[in-house]
């Protein structure tokens, strides 16, 4: 394994866990307070891609993009390798794309043919970080791309080409970095950004380091850990366009204008040796770019990636005119990208009136289901904006399920500006499955004068929240038998840590399988590693299994006849014994308790038992 092992450190006294996590190449101190994210990281262990993490092209026969023609993705040119993922690059003239309904004869006025190559793509999104991988781009007329795809945006980390045969002097030494603009409509659709780096070494011959940090306001690229280039939301203006959540890609392709391989330029591999992503701490407990007007929120994910929205995403709604409903939108409605009013991202929610509002109320509803809020104290923020001469007093923010109102008193701010906002409340009770955001403006607040608001920016948080330390897990099961099943226990510090949500991870799910509960069952011989990740901070403590033969039972032997016995004299009848007084039943053996239980309860005792000791200690020390 690549990431580094749990280490305990125990004594009569006290107890400590750590666990060492890799920094950033960009950050090697970690002096920015970066937490590795797992659910988006992969060291690529184990002798088959993670299929919970990763979709590959092509897989099951289904595609949503088949390639950059002539080369075309091919799931069979995906494999594990000594901890690297390799994507193969290959001469296959009798591949058949076409068979697959997906998949055209041509992309781009070239047809398909002769190369088959490779992507994988991962199942979910992420918004912002600094995403890291370590990786070989292949040494042919072919491209190692590592890039983004979310709602009408894409980041390409990096787009290079390994040897090619055409093109600009020096492009097997330029590391590339790009956004493209996919808004529709857009008159500077495609490629809105570009930036190079010159290297010191054709990026084929070897192994790099590539980086590239991802901020509300920046985007930075990184090269063997030297930042080599910046660039600025201010400085892009229109051509920002990445505020939404994105999904991560490894491909090759083909680019014709670069030329193209021929049969005796392949076998090649790209490789990648990981890939990771760290953020900074996050206490916003509802979606950030849904509930900052950025785009759509994607609540019931789907099984597989779609070829089109497909109803997937769910967007603000705001009463259209449809059926019975009166026409709101002329008072309420998300601003267009052109009108560059917005707090964070790029867009924002408007109130408008010409006079008195004709309606009781105007509003904009998420989608149902689109928060999911625990129990407590919480503190709602939001950021608005008056435009002078504006009648409105009050902006209403509800959450319906259960129902709360707060009531934002806006009279009072300097109009052309932003404003931050703040309500504390209190939840009695978790959100319902319906539960959502409603922003309302009441004909009662609107006033009378031709007016104007923005919002923009809402979040949630919890009120004096303890935030995760550390995540601990019982090793004490290092070995099971093929079909069997056992039970890993984790200790979330410190103990009164306000969100103790983990999720759980086998590198390899064909040797076992991990629930969301720590239960696994072992499937066929090898090894894996078993993970906890917590959801609060990303902290991740992991353990080997090995997945062993089942062991056979042995056959009964069966008993020989007994030889009947000579009867005996009979014996002058003994004086009865005082009985003896009953045995205790025997405390069952500890060992023998964790091979039925598979952790056993000394060792979650232990866990436990620590974790309240770190919380002891902790205020210890702040006192």
């Amino acid at each position: 394994m690549k990431l580094l092992p749990l280490t305990l450190l125990a004594g009569l006294a006290s107890a400590e866990f750590s666990l060492a996590s890799p920094s950033p190449a960009s950050d090697p101190s970690n002096s920015e307070g970066w937490i590795l994210q797992p659910t988006f990281s992969d060291e690529f262990e184990g002798t088959e891609l993670d299929d919970e993490k990763w979709w590959v092209q092509g897989s099951n026969g289904y595609y949503i993009w088949c390639g950059r023609a002539p080369s075309q993705y091919a799931a069979h040119n995906v494999r594990l390798e000594e901890g690297i993922l390799k994507l193969r690059t290959q001469w296959e003239p009798d591949f058949n794309l076409s068979a697959y309904p997906e998949c055209p004869t041509t992309q781009g006025g070239n047809a398909y043919a002769n190369i088959t190559t490779a992507a994988v793509m991962h199942r979910k999104k992420f918004l912002y970080g600094y995403t890291e991988t370590r990786a070989k781009i292949p040494d042919a007329s072919m491209t190692g791309s590592f890039w983004t795809t979310g709602y009408e945006s894409e980041i390409d980390m990096f787009e290079l080409i390994g040897n090619p045969k055409t093109g600009n002097a020096n492009l097997d030494y330029t590391f590339l970095s790009s956004i493209h603009d996919w808004r529709p409509g857009h008159a500077d659709q495609n490629k809105v950004w570009r930036a190079t780096h010159l290297a010191q070494e054709r990026l084929a011959a070897d192994f790099h380091v590539y980086g590239f940090e991802w901020t509300p306001t920046h985007l930075k690229m990184y090269l063997d850990g030297e930042l080599v280039h910046t660039a600025t939301k201010e400085e892009l203006g229109d051509a920002w366009v990445v505020d939404n959540p994105l999904e991560l890609w490894f491909d090759s392709e083909t680019f014709v204008w670069n030329g193209v391989p021929t049969e005796a330029d392949l076998p090649v591999d790209f490789e990648v040796d990981y890939v990771r992503i760290w953020q900074k701490p996050n206490t916003n407990l509802i979606d950030t770019a849904f509930h900052g007007f950025e785009g759509p929120i994607v609540l019931d994910p789907p099984v597989k990636p779609l070829r089109e929205n497909n109803g997937a995403r769910k967007f603000w709604w705001m009463q259209d005119g449809n059926g019975a409903f009166e026409d709101h939108r002329p008072y309420v409605a998300l601003t267009p990208d052109s009108a560059m009013k917005y707090a964070g991202g790029r867009n924002s929610l408007k109130f408008t009136t010409t006079g008195a509002l004709p309606f009781s109320e105007v509003a904009a509803y998420g989608p149902l289901g689109s928060i999911q809020l625990p129990a407590g104290e919480m503190e709602l923020k939001l950021k608005v904006f008056v435009e002078a001469g504006s009648s409105i007093s009050s902006i209403t923010v509800q959450l319906e399920q259960p129902w709360q109102r707060l009531d934002f008193d806006v009279s009072g701010l300097a109009t052309g500006q932003w404003h931050e906002l703040s309500q504390t409340f209190t939840r009695t009770e978790v959100s319902g499955t319906n539960d959502r955001v409603r922003v309302t403006l009441f004909q009662g607040s609107a006033g009378s004068a031709a007016s104007t608001l923005y919002v923009d920016d809402i979040s949630i948080s919890r009120v004096n929240d303890v935030a995760v330390e550390g995540v601990n897990i019982d090793c004490s099961r290092s070995a099971i038998p093929a079909g069997a099943q056992t039970a890993f226990y984790q200790a979330v510090l410190p103990f009164d840590a306000s969100n103790k949500t983990v999720s759980w991870n086998s590198s390899n799910n064909t040797v076992a399988t991990v629930n969301e509960r720590g239960q696994v069952t072992a499937l066929s011989e090898g090894n894996t590693q078993i993970s906890v990740s917590s959801i609060d901070g990303g902290f991740e403590a992991s353990c080997a299994l090995e997945v062993i033969a089942q062991t056979p039972e042995e056959p009964e032997i069966p008993e020989e006849p007994e030889t009947p016995e000579e009867p005996e004299t009979p014996e002058e009848p003994e004086t009865p014994e005082t009985p003896e007084e009953p045995e205790q039943p025997e405390t069952p053996n500890n060992n023998e308790s964790q091979k039925s239980s598979g952790g056993g309860s000394s060792s979650l005792f232990l866990l436990l038992a620590l974790a309240a000791l770190h919380s002891v200690r902790k205020r210890f020390n702040q006192k």
